[in-house]
């Protein structure tokens, strides 16, 4: 445990973020995939009119989860890697997330 200066401890916590869901739940509108007759695989972040998909900021997610929950370390969770997302990836890890194959 780290202590900070009034002497009160403070936990330090690890943070796994599965990609799969964290992408799918927020960029994908399940609503405007029905109401528009797009299968909810193919719909993407622009055909929702509706304003319930929206694409995270990583690195404000990031401080998000330093600040409020005392976030050490976290492990942004891939299921497959592909060269042709390299930079994808460096923006993760530019966000302050570990990749985590």
């Amino acid at each position: 445990m780290n202590s900070i200066s009034k002497g009160q401890p403070t936990l330090s916590n690890i943070a796994f973020v599965d990609a799969q869901n964290l992408h799918l739940g927020t960029t994908k509108c399940r609503n405007c995939s029905e109401k528009r007759a797009i299968d909810f695989k193919d719909i993407k972040l622009s055909d929702c009119v509706c304003g319930s998909a929206w694409e995270v900021d990583l690195a404000k997610f990031r401080v998000y989860l330093k600040e409020k929950y005392h976030v050490a370390e976290a492990y942004y969770v891939l299921g497959y890697v592909q060269d042709k997302n390299d930079e994808l990836y460096k923006d993760i890890q530019k966000a302050g997330f570990i990749i985590f194959v």
